[in-house]
C-alpha cells in the first residue's frame, strides 16, 4: 500500500507557459484541429510523465456538471494540500452542455477570491464560438497561446514515453505495438 501511494503522490512541477497566468482560469480558443495538440504541448517535458487522467479532461457533450466540479475541486486541492506542480486542463470545453457550463462558472465564482495559484487551463474550439457558453462565460481570461512545439516534436515526445517500461509511469502498457 505504501507503493502505491508513493506513486499516486510523486510530486513534480509542470511548468506553466508564459503567457498564461496562475491563480485564474486561462481560455484558449483555437482552431479546431489544434485543439489536441495544444493540451498535449501545455505537458511536454521529457521529465515529466504524460498528463494523468486527473489533470485532463477531454469535454464532450455528455460531460457532467459533477465532472466539471470535480476537475474544479482537484484544481485548487492541489495547490490548497501543497502538492502544487500540475497543470489542469478541461479541453474542448466548447462542447459542454448548459448545465456544465453553469457550474463552471459556479465553481469560478466560488474559487475566484482563492489565494492559491492554482493552473487551470480551457480550451475550446473557435468553430462557432459565439454559440458557446464556455467560451462567453470566460471571455474575460482569453489568453494569446501558440501551440510551442511541431506536430513532429510532439509525436517523437509520444513515442518516446510510451515506449518507457517504467513501473510507475505504465505509459508503455498503451502502447499496442508492445
Amino acid at each position: 500500500l505504501e507503493n502505491l501511494f508513493s506513486l499516486k503522490t510523486k510530486k513534480f512541477d509542470r511548468v506553466m507557459p508564459v503567457s498564461l497566468k496562475e491563480g485564474s482560469p486561462n481560455l484558449i480558443v483555437l482552431p479546431s484541429h489544434e485543439v489536441l495538440p495544444a493540451v498535449l504541448s501545455l505537458y511536454l517535458d521529457k521529465t515529466h510523465p504524460l498528463p494523468g487522467q486527473d489533470e485532463v479532461l477531454m469535454c464532450t457533450e455528455t460531460t457532467s456538471a459533477e465532472e466539471i466540479e470535480l476537475m474544479w475541486l482537484r484544481t485548487i486541492g492541489d495547490v490548497r494540500d501543497n502538492r502544487q506542480g500540475k497543470i489542469y486542463c478541461l479541453a474542448n470545453a466548447h462542447l459542454l452542455k448548459y448545465a456544465a457550463c453553469q457550474k463552471l462558472e459556479q465553481c469560478h465564482l466560488q474559487f475566484q477570491s482563492s489565494p492559491h495559484a492554482y493552473r487551470l487551463v480551457v480550451i475550446c474550439s473557435e468553430a462557432n464560438q459565439d454559440q458557446s457558453h464556455t467560451i462567453n462565460i470566460l471571455q474575460a481570461y482569453r489568453r494569446q497561446y501558440s501551440i510551442m512545439h511541431s506536430a513532429q516534436n510532439i509525436d517523437e515526445y509520444l513515442k518516446a514515453k510510451f515506449s518507457e517500461h517504467s513501473d510507475d509511469e505504465g505509459a508503455w502498457l498503451a502502447d499496442k505495438d508492445r
